[in-house]
């Protein structure tokens, strides 16, 4: 069973959910429109990503219980824009998604690190 979210916090479990996250790209916020396309609670999660200037990105995250707490792997697909956007994607994009996903993973550990130390 998944606990009520407190208010303000959108709901995330059902194929379809949406929501948008606010995240810092190159030294400022920016908007990313997310849709859940399936959850597979414990295991696998399953969204795509609208962000204006970018690809739209398929992103799965996948769980798994381990003895210290559970092991984490994060994929990213998007298929490069055609034109010179295309060249930007092919370029910058397929660069920077790596970078970002290694970032992801840096919070999380900061994340629960801290809730570690506070227990």
């Amino acid at each position: 069973m998944i606990p009520p979210k407190p208010s303000g916090i959108p709901k995330w479990d059902t194929p379809v959910d949406k929501a948008t996250v606010v995240i810092r790209l190159l030294s400022r916020e920016v908007q990313v429109s997310i849709m859940l396309e399936k959850y597979e609670q414990d295991s696998r999660v399953p969204y795509v990503s609208r962000q204006k200037g970018l690809p739209d990105a398929k992103h799965e995250r996948y769980f798994k219980a381990v003895p210290e707490g559970f092991a984490f792997r994060p994929v990213v697909v998007f298929e490069p824009r055609s034109g010179l956007a295309g060249l930007v994607d092919r370029l910058f994009v397929k660069r920077a998604v790596p970078g970002a996903l290694r970032k992801t993973i840096e919070n999380l550990e900061v994340v629960f690190g801290q809730q570690r130390s506070r227990a």
